[in-house]
């Protein structure tokens, strides 16, 4: 309930006057009833031809998943009959999951255009729906950074989100998401072989292109971009420590912080090697992740209708918020 107030909050939407809607739109219910303009004319509609068409593409190109074919398929029907508000809202939806959701929005303000009799009870209704579902696709994307997706692609797609939501605040944040995962590759090209070490610095610099692209991409809509985030040339020698072993042991741990379910132990050993090998950019990653962890098990109790599981995930939450308590006091105490 909260999201859906602050979602009408961010659009400028009266929280009030549309909770005094008899019944909100769903932008993505098939079965949701769509009306009639005045400017349909039925018999116009039928002579056009595009109305078999239109129910077999829904069925052969929509309905099977083929977004791009359908794209094509309903604007040229309604180049030859634009008075079907169905056709409109099937291309718009389309747009929507084919990841367009600039296409998306022009197609209904271009509908209410067309068909202005249903603007205030159909269309506008609906392009707040789908602004709706893009601010939630947005915070499940959100989601899959923060706890899963370690992909390229859905930080760019997350960052197109954000600048199609306008919020500049969210697109800076990717940009400093894209230098922190840059700078993490470039501590880990330390803990490897020579062999192995060219990769890292390689996805390093590949995150590093990502950031000055999304700045670029911030200009472009008028927002000023953060400053360049100075990554040190992190090289073998610049750690305290040579010890092979440690080096490995921290490239494992860090590897199964990340992604395979790491434990309180480890990521307490992980920030023991990081202090060791004098590298406190590796701590505060210890400390990111424990942050991370323990917003992923209030996510995950938030979900569940179990009270013991519920409990459960709240102490385990609870715990990795007291070690990272504990671990950042010892970071300041240490000097590095």
């Amino acid at each position: 309930m909260l999201l859906w107030v602050l979602c009408l909050a961010w659009w400028g939407i009266n929280p009030a006057e549309a909770q005094s809607r008899k019944q909100p739109l769903d932008f993505l219910n098939e079965r949701l009833k769509i009306p009639e303009s005045i400017r349909f004319v039925e018999p116009e509609y039928v002579e056009s031809g595009v109305g078999v068409p239109f129910g077999v593409d829904k069925r052969l190109s929509y309905y099977t998943g083929n977004y791009a074919e359908a794209i094509a398929r309903f604007s040229e029907g309604l180049r030859r009959y634009s008075y079907k508000a169905e056709m409109w809202v099937y291309l718009a939806r389309a747009y929507f999951y084919e990841k367009k959701p600039e296409d998306a929005r022009d197609t209904i303000r271009q509908a209410a255009q067309i068909m202005s009799d249903l603007s205030v009870a159909f269309w506008d209704p609906l392009l707040e729906s789908m602004l709706s579902e893009i601010r939630k696709r947005a915070l499940d994307q959100q989601a899959q950074i923060d706890f899963y997706t370690r992909s390229q692609e859905d930080y760019l797609e997350l960052f197109r989100l954000f600048r199609f939501l306008g919020d500049e605040k969210g697109m800076v944040g990717i940009v400093q998401r894209a230098e922190s995962r840059a700078e993490k590759m470039s501590v880990l090209a330390t803990m490897v072989a020579v062999n192995t070490r060219a990769a890292y610095l390689g996805e390093a610099d590949r995150w590093l292109g990502l950031a000055d692209q999304l700045r670029a991409e911030l200009r472009a809509v008028g927002f000023i971009p953060p400053a360049p985030k100075q990554i040190p040339n992190y090289v073998r020698q610049s750690v305290a420590s040579t010890d092979v072993d440690l080096l490995e042991e921290a490239h494992q741990l860090q590897l199964k912080v990340d992604f395979y379910g790491a434990v309180l132990a480890d990521f307490s050993a992980l920030f023991d090697n990081y202090l060791a090998l004098n590298l406190p950019s590796g701590a505060q990653f210890v400390l990111e992740g424990l942050q991370r962890e323990a917003t992923r098990l209030r996510l995950k109790a938030d979900t569940s209708n179990d009270f013991a599981e519920v409990s459960q995930l709240q102490e385990e939450a609870d715990a990795f918020d007291e070690l990272q308590r504990s671990l950042r006091e010892r970071l300041g105490e240490s000097g590095l």
